[in-house]
């Protein structure tokens, strides 16, 4: 692909040891999903305002999110890559630049298979 300090394992090599921490902003992300998705089932089931669940989902998707996206760091520097990408890269590249990110720009670390254990 030809992005400087990147190869193909990128992102997953440096989330390997922060697993546990993104399994919960997925498990809260699919939760606000199915907020939106079953708002007046959950509203009728708490009798309370579908739109009240509306907003909670919404709160909880961009908490998730933003959670993500700061729980993958730099095991070193703690540099945030996802900020780091949305900040440095163009448009379109930020998220073939995160996905694909091997070395760390701030730092120079590189992720190794034998360090994601």
């Amino acid at each position: 692909m030809g992005i400087a300090g990147t190869n193909d394992e990128g992102l997953m090599a440096f989330a390997a040891r922060q697993n546990l921490r993104l399994l919960i902003w997925a498990g809260l992300f699919a939760i606000s999903g199915a907020g939106f998705l079953l708002q007046r089932q959950i509203g009728v089931a708490l009798a309370t305002d579908p739109s009240v669940i509306d907003l909670v989902a919404t709160l909880t998707s961009f908490l998730s999110l933003a959670g993500a996206s700061f729980s993958i760091r730099c095991p070193q520097c703690k540099l945030s890559l996802v900020w780091h990408a949305v900040t440095h890269q163009g448009i379109g590249e930020w998220l073939a630049w995160l996905l694909h990110v091997k070395v760390c720009p701030r730092c120079g670390y590189q992720c190794r298979h034998h360090d994601a254990s």
